[in-house]
């Protein structure tokens, strides 16, 4: 029902291998590093993905910016 991975693979390969994991209205969690990776947020739809949620944020000690996109499997 959710795949979730950290630092394993760049956000598209990793989202177009949970894609293959995920069950009809399944959801994967991707985790974005820095500017690439917010723009890589904005993503609407990847294949049978569609995003969901996008939630940015600022790690405390080192000031830099994170975000966390979720999608869920539609088709």
């Amino acid at each position: 029902e959710a795949v979730l991975s950290r630092a394993t693979f760049p956000p598209e390969k990793w989202l177009s291998l949970a894609e293959t994991l995920l069950v009809h209205g399944g959801r994967v969690a991707v985790f974005l590093v820095g500017e690439r990776g917010l723009v890589t947020a904005s993503l609407a739809t990847i294949g049978t993905l569609e995003k969901i949620d996008v939630r940015e944020y600022t790690l405390p000690k080192s000031g830099r910016r994170r975000a966390i996109a979720v999608y869920e499997k539609r088709r």
